[in-house]
């Protein structure tokens, strides 16, 4: 390396970060600039659970321990003129790198493909989203963790550190990390613009909703060139129950977003505001399961019947769909 940097050559090192060294990750920053200052860029991966390392699966970090590493990282980096960088065989942005999406390569490709349509980066099924992925408003720009990461450390340190708030809940509209945009229709809504080369990529929130109160076919593409990550669909069992088109546009996206890794997903929520008999609610909320409708939101006053009724339904779900009860005003 010193030889390198000698003959002018730049030099970017990849520690790859194990669970007997991952209390060490700043350490190693500190050393790097002490004894190779002429270094100006890391890369920060952690071990993947592929080749030997899937047969020894101990092998893989704590993300709870990283995350305080990769903070305290970050501030030695910046502090000696150092780039941190957060690749693909990195970690989840809520391991310490909320703050630095810039520097994460997930989170660039993601937005590159949304807006640009280019390649992204593709997971190949190696990655997933888990159940604290569910409510976090960064998820568009990640990819989740390893699958055996949720199997080896059930998803340790993994917990959303921007809310994903649904359009109908208080606050809903002045929640850090997105924003409700207004139309009529889908149809309505103007394709999403590229972002400007010297524009920062936290410029544009990672969560974009759009509510409306039904679909037509050919919406949810409709929703995607508008820049839309998540669909808020507010009705009553009865209407949601009669709306054959909405649930035809519902399965339509479902099959569109099979084709996407899970922070490309257009993810949809409903709302229901009244649900007439407990049979027809629970018609509504499978068939909203079925057609992709992946958090069911009953707007009504929590009454021991309803309760019963929710824990029931709940049971009957697929991995996946969350359902919760309780009023909510709209943001």
């Amino acid at each position: 390396m010193d030889a390198l940097l000698d003959a002018g050559i730049a030099v970017t090192l990849n520690p790859v970060t194990a669970h007997v060294t991952q209390a060490l990750v700043a350490d190693y920053v500190a050393f790097v600039a002490q004894r190779l200052p002429r270094v100006r860029a890391i890369s920060l991966s952690a071990v993947q659970p592929h080749g030997r390392a899937k047969d020894n699966p101990d092998l893989l970090p704590d993300y709870r321990v990283l995350k305080g590493q990769v903070v305290l990282a970050q501030e030695r980096a910046n502090a000696n003129g150092i780039r941190l960088l957060n690749p693909y065989c990195g970690l989840p942005l809520c391991v310490g790198w909320e703050e630095s999406a810039e520097r994460s390569v997930e989170a660039v490709e993601a937005l590159e493909q949304r807006s640009q349509q280019a390649f992204g980066v593709d997971n190949r099924q190696n990655k997933r989203h888990g159940e604290p992925c569910r409510g976090c408003a960064l998820r568009t720009r990640c990819g989740g963790a390893w699958n055996a990461y949720w199997e080896v450390r059930g998803g340790s340190g993994i917990e959303p550190p921007l809310a994903r708030v649904e359009p109908w809940r208080r606050g809903a509209s002045q929640a850090t990390g997105q924003r409700i945009v207004a139309a009529r229709s889908p149809g309505e809504l103007p394709v999403a613009e590229s972002r400007d080369a010297g524009e920062p990529l936290t410029s544009a929130p990672p969560t974009t909703w759009f509510m409306t109160s039904s679909l037509r076919l050919g919406d949810g593409a409709v929703l995607r060139r508008a820049g839309i990550t998540d669909l808020a669909l507010l009705t009553t069992a009865a209407a949601f129950n009669s709306a054959h088109e909405t649930r035809r546009a519902l399965s339509e996206l479902a099959t569109i977003n099979q084709g996407f890794e899970p922070q490309q997903r257009l993810r949809v929520a409903l709302g229901l505001t009244a649900l007439g008999s407990l049979r027809a609610a629970a018609v509504a909320i499978q068939r909203a399961a079925n057609v992709g409708i992946d958090t069911v939101d009953i707007l009504l006053v929590e009454t021991p019947t309803l309760t019963r009724f929710v824990d029931a339904v709940r049971a009957s779900l697929p991995p996946g769909v969350s359902l919760s009860v309780g009023p909510e005003g709209v943001g």
